[in-house]
């Protein structure tokens, strides 16, 4: 179910992404955790959500997700989105939330 998720949310030609922390608890150390990241893939076209854990934030992730995906993702000013916006078939687009709050605090 999984694959077929994730294919029908890469299918579509505009996509959000972002990345939460989330802890996660250990099962080497019983009661501790230790920080993942939830990075969230939503399709506002199809009104579909692929939710992919990852232990780190870094540019493995989301590379191996998009690596066949064409369209247009929107997202915010993270440095490994610049590296994603060099995967061809991809252009991106910034968050409007957090455009508007710069401008807001400038004025």
């Amino acid at each position: 179910m999984y694959e077929e998720l994730k294919r029908q949310v890469l299918s579509s030609g505009y996509l959000q992404v972002d990345e939460s922390p989330i802890k996660v608890l250990d099962s080497d150390k019983p009661g501790s955790t230790h920080q993942g990241y939830q990075w969230v893939y939503h399709s506002p076209e199809r009104r579909l959500v692929l939710f992919d854990y990852r232990k780190g934030r870094g540019m493995h992730g989301p590379k191996e997700v998009l690596e066949n995906y064409n369209g247009w993702l929107q997202c915010d000013g993270y440095g490994v989105y610049d590296k994603i916006a060099t995967l061809e078939g991809i252009q991106i687009a910034g968050c409007l939330a957090h455009a508007r709050r710069y401008y807001h605090e400038r004025h």
